[in-house]
């Protein structure tokens, strides 16, 4: 059988070769502004694919009772949603039962393909419910209306969408952009301040990795953002919105994984992970791996101390951790050498060297990386 395939290879008259090109463009409005949650309907009727589609919400539980009525009161929400699924809060319900669970609930309630799936909620919402739009009838149209500071900036743009297994944070995803994605900063005033702080992780991230100068700015805003001035909360949302999409629209399918929106997730996602995602949120988590990764840069002589300085100063004053529990060091850095075994034996690590300018290192060794996370 070896024999013949290979004659068929060899022989050009007997090898048929067809070219396939399937050009992809996804274009989609992403809508800043305060009140959008009070007419998020008007904002679906002027777009063309989803005017007239009927409208199934996901959300969760906490969301729900503090914004659900708020939601429902926008003129026109009545005669588009059609049920709405309640998710346990958490990153718990970022699982493959919480996709299942999404999936089963489009089947049951006969969801057609020309209907649309809003995510309202946080990331693990808008993850969540964006990949089960992804799965259900090869893909449907789906629309984020974020509600966390983490979603906002991070979470619901930039079509990746996914679900946690025990061993590795956004194991199983795709790439499926929304339809449209409403942000309104002045639900931010009803969260928590520790929810704002969770936030502010990604928030710094964004503004360290962006060459445009702003990170002096965001420092001098944050204990402002902390304390619910909605003011600054949308300038924060809209800057660093504007930062990920100028770096997403690079390389939005992620064909170059040399990709500087992972500072601070390489050890952040492992840090989940090893706490089988409980009793810490992703953004904390990924504090920890950014002031991780700022240490490598000071020890390999790669990071400017006066940029150091200033990431650290931006971690404190967010009220954020920088060094990860002496306890959790060796197995956290032992569930990253497993994902470095499947990953060639290679990890890699965004190491800046100063706002705005990041470099990659992929040689780092568990003694290195346990020393920079124990701080």
């Amino acid at each position: 059988m070896v024999a013949d395939y290979q004659r068929v290879i060899d022989t050009k008259s007997e090898l048929f070769i067809r070219d396939v090109s399937v050009p992809r463009e996804d274009r989609y409005p992403i809508h800043i502004g305060r009140g959008l949650l009070d007419q998020w309907p008007v904002h679906l009727d002027g777009l063309a694919d989803v005017s007239a589609a009927r409208v199934w919400v996901v959300t969760d539980t906490n969301v729900w009772r503090v914004l659900g009525g708020r939601f429902m009161a926008a003129a026109g929400a009545g005669q588009r949603v059609q049920r709405v699924l309640h998710l346990e809060p958490g990153e718990r319900s970022k699982s493959v039962e919480g996709w299942l669970r999404i999936l089963s609930w489009l089947a049951e309630m006969k969801v057609r393909r020309r209907d649309v799936l809003l995510a309202l909620g946080g990331s693990v919402v808008s993850d969540t419910a964006g990949f089960a739009a992804a799965a259900f009838m090869r893909g449907i149209r789906y629309v984020n209306v974020p509600t966390s500071l983490l979603a906002q900036v991070d979470g619901s743009v930039g079509g990746k969408v996914a679900v946690n297994m025990p061993s590795a944070k956004n194991l199983i995803g795709a790439f499926h952009h929304p339809s449209v994605v409403l942000i309104d900063p002045t639900v931010l005033t009803s969260l928590p301040r520790v929810e704002l702080s969770n936030g502010m992780a990604e928030v710094i991230k964004s503004f360290a990795i962006s060459p445009d100068g702003k990170f002096g700015d965001l420092l001098d805003r944050i204990p402002g953002c902390l304390n619910g001035d909605v003011e600054m909360l949308f300038w924060v949302v809209r800057t660093a919105v504007s930062q990920k999409m100028d770096l997403v629209g690079l390389d939005p399918y992620e064909r170059d994984l040399n990709r500087v929106l992972n500072f601070g997730h390489t050890l952040g996602h492992a840090i989940e992970a090893y706490r089988q995602y409980r009793d810490i949120r992703h953004g904390l988590a990924v504090a920890i791996g950014i002031a991780c990764a700022v240490r490598l840069g000071l020890n390999r002589g790669v990071t400017a101390p006066d940029a150091a300085d200033l990431i650290f100063a931006a971690l404190r004053a967010a009220g954020l951790p920088t060094t990860l529990p002496a306890e959790d060091v060796p197995g956290v850095v032992e569930l990253l050498e497993t994902i470095m075994a499947v990953r060639d034996g290679r990890l890699r690590f965004v190491l800046p060297r100063c706002i705005g300018q990041l470099e990659f290192a992929d040689d780092v060794t568990p003694d290195e990386l346990a020393k920079a996370a124990a701080g």
